[in-house]
């Protein structure tokens, strides 16, 4: 590469598509400092090889780290951290080590993760409906009062809702 250059993936030309994904992963390394760490995180989007994460300590750019994600291992390098007052700031951007280890169940761009990313987002759909027929149809009844039992609210309106 000549000086000056940036490789690829900096310049936003990318060898896979990354696609968003929200996936647990922990991720295990050392900060800056040289301190360990080991830290739950979820991802922000993901490719076959490579993963974006947010709300990991400082690391610094070609940190080897490991990261787990559904009982699999694999080795990743960090290739890309956001500066300070830019939009990508509190990211990196990471790339696996072993490119034959595919921990995020892609293999190709239309892989495997766009149907389990459809079955969760499939659950969360069924788990906000419960919640939602839970509270619509209970026979409860809120009261919001102060310790001399006074409704909050203005004066005339009452401070009770049905669940």
């Amino acid at each position: 590469m000549f000086a000056g250059t940036k490789p690829g993936w900096a310049k936003g030309l990318r060898r896979e598509q990354r696609m968003a994904g929200c996936k647990p992963v922990t991720v295990l390394g050392r900060d800056v400092h040289g301190n360990p760490f080991a830290l739950n995180t979820f991802t922000v989007e993901i490719s076959a090889s490579g993963a974006r994460l947010k709300g990991l300590p400082a690391v610094a750019k070609d940190t080897a780290v490991l990261l787990e994600c559904s009982q699999e291992r694999a080795p990743y390098r960090v290739v890309w951290v956001g500066e300070a007052g830019t939009p990508q700031e509190g990211y990196i951007g990471l790339e696996c080590a072993d490119p034959h280890q595919a921990i995020f169940g892609i293999q190709s761009p239309a892989g495997t993760f766009h149907d389990e990313y459809k079955r969760v987002e499939a659950e969360l759909h069924r788990s906000e409906d419960r919640y939602k027929r839970l509270f619509e149809h209970s026979l409860g009844l809120i009261c919001t009062h102060d310790l001399q039992g006074v409704a909050f609210g203005e004066s005339g309106s009452s401070a009770c809702a049905r669940l």
